[in-house]
């Protein structure tokens, strides 16, 4: 008998190689290592991608991405409009989140913005939230000017 494959996730300097083979994880089962991956190894990409197509949700792309804010995390690209897309974001988090994959995703969409700027706002606030991950902005913002501003419109 083989042994199970292990998963390697990237997680600051160590790395969480699980070790029940996907989709059927069960929550906190991997260990951490250091060493080199072997060939039975598979990236965190791969990992999003089988527990994704275990959730029958239709993915464009997917891939890894070095951000100097916030490190690693997994853009995916949903066959989706914006709100299946936002709320399988959601779904996607606790999935992995089960499992004790708590790397960042974030997620685009192919099909049209079906939803106003206020409910993407909650989906955004709730991912982050999600995530343990604060909103970064490139140039800061005065909220209190903002409020005062839209009061007086």
């Amino acid at each position: 008998m083989q042994p199970a494959p292990t998963y390697l996730l990237p997680a600051g300097t160590q790395t969480y190689v699980l070790t029940t083979p996907l989709p059927s994880l069960a929550p906190s089962s991997y260990e951490t290592k250091t060493e080199t991956p072997t060939a039975s190894e598979i990236t965190v990409v791969e990992v999003v991608r089988r527990v994704l197509t275990a959730m029958r949700i239709p993915v464009s792309s997917i891939r890894s991405v070095l951000d100097d804010k916030i490190g690693i995390y997994i853009a995916v690209v949903l066959e989706y409009n914006a709100r299946e897309a936002l709320k399988s974001w959601l779904d996607i988090l606790d999935r992995l989140g089960e499992y004790g994959i708590n790397i960042p995703i974030f997620v685009d969409w192919t099909g049209q913005m079906d939803v106003t700027p206020e409910e993407l706002g909650t989906y955004l606030g709730k991912a982050l939230a999600k995530m343990d991950l604060l909103l970064i902005m490139q140039e800061p913002i005065d909220a209190v000017e903002a409020v005062r501003e839209e009061w007086e419109t």
